[in-house]
């Protein structure tokens, strides 16, 4: 589970990084 929480706050922050 770790692993996919990792994925998701990674994508959030190159979502936030690409707005």
């Amino acid at each position: 589970m770790m692993y996919v929480l990792n994925v998701v706050l990674t994508i959030r922050r190159l979502s936030y990084d690409t707005f």
